[in-house]
């Protein structure tokens, strides 16, 4: 998985022509997880490099982890809950990539 500080080996932004337009989503976007997933089940169905669809699959964790401890409340608080929108695209995913012979991969 990249950040800013280290690019990953499958690095979007090195690869994008000067003068291509980028959308940029953030690990503290709370619905960063679930439109990298939907991504990955659409790229997946489309015949993706494999490697390149469990790529955005981690991230999409990473982010969702990486919020998940940001956002963790103080002196042992309960932890935010994840919303339903989250479920309800997770199993679309699955149906998508289901349809496609792309379920191995999420």
């Amino acid at each position: 998985m990249g950040t800013k500080a280290k690019p990953g080996p499958i690095d979007c932004y090195a690869k994008a022509e000067p003068d291509e337009p980028l959308f940029v989503l953030l690990g503290r976007d709370r619905h960063a997880p679930d439109v990298i997933r939907a991504w990955a089940a659409l790229r997946a169905g489309q015949g993706e490099d494999p490697e390149v669809v469990q790529e955005a699959l981690t991230i999409a964790d990473e982010c969702a982890a990486w919020r998940a401890r940001r956002r963790a409340a103080p002196a042992g608080g309960e932890a935010p809950r994840r919303s339903s929108s989250s479920s309800a695209m997770r199993a679309a995913v699955r149906v998508n990539a289901n349809e496609t012979g792309a379920g191995r991969y999420l």
